[in-house]
């Protein structure tokens, strides 16, 4: 969603690229003081699996020995949705690093979200729950209990090629809003609220190999 997983996984042979913007209010990674840029990868390459790589970088540091923070993540869609279950799926983010102080952002996680097609110009309407662990020794984490929320995608293709969605969620720790815009089925541009009073924001693109 925002700032939440779900449980949908990227189709086999699908590649998404894109940066974020995270507002420094919210980030335990720069002790709150430091804006933090992230850019990454998600390949979907086998069946029911998507592997992720993200770097991160805090914008406003002046520590000289600051580069990046790299993080390998993937998720493994356990059962896939039908017309009365949803899919769920095992997510682990950053689940290894050579040492603890410098793995951040971690989180292993089982997720649910089901898809509720309810018409022309409403799309869809998704709904996640799921619950974040924290057994895997970290710096910190994220989604560390129980989060999930609620998409309402409004079909705008007709008109603009352009799908748009609003997004609530409660990340474990706050609630987030948020919009969502998918232009050509192509690229998605997101800006919202951590927290209702501290933006952060997305840009992607994906394609087929």
């Amino acid at each position: 969603m925002f700032r939440t997983p779900t449980a949908e996984v990227a189709d086999d042979g699908i590649i998404t690229a894109g940066a974020s913007f995270y507002n420094k209010k919210y980030q335990l990674y720069s002790n709150y003081q430091d804006h933090v840029f992230g850019a990454y990868i998600t390949l979907g390459f086998i069946p029911r699996t998507e592997v992720s790589i993200r770097i991160s970088r805090k914008i406003d540091s002046d520590y000289t020995s600051h580069v990046m923070d790299r993080i390998l993540s993937a998720k493994f869609l356990i059962i896939k949705e039908g017309n009365f279950i949803p899919n769920v799926t095992l997510g682990l983010q950053n689940p290894y690093s050579t040492l603890v102080s410098a793995n951040h952002f971690n989180s292993t996680y089982l997720v649910a979200s089901k898809n509720i097609p309810i018409g022309s110009f409403f799309k869809n309407f998704s709904l996640t729950a799921g619950y974040g662990s924290d057994i895997i020794k970290a710096a910190d984490y994220e989604f560390i209990g129980a989060f999930g929320g609620m998409e309402l995608t409004f079909n705008l293709q007709r008109y603009l090629r352009t799908d748009l969605s609003l997004i609530i969620e409660h990340d474990a720790e706050r609630l987030n809003g948020a919009l969502k815009l998918i232009l050509f089925n192509t690229v998605q541009i997101m800006g919202g609220l951590q927290g209702f009073d501290a933006f952060s924001g997305n840009l992607a693109f994906s394609f087929t190999l």
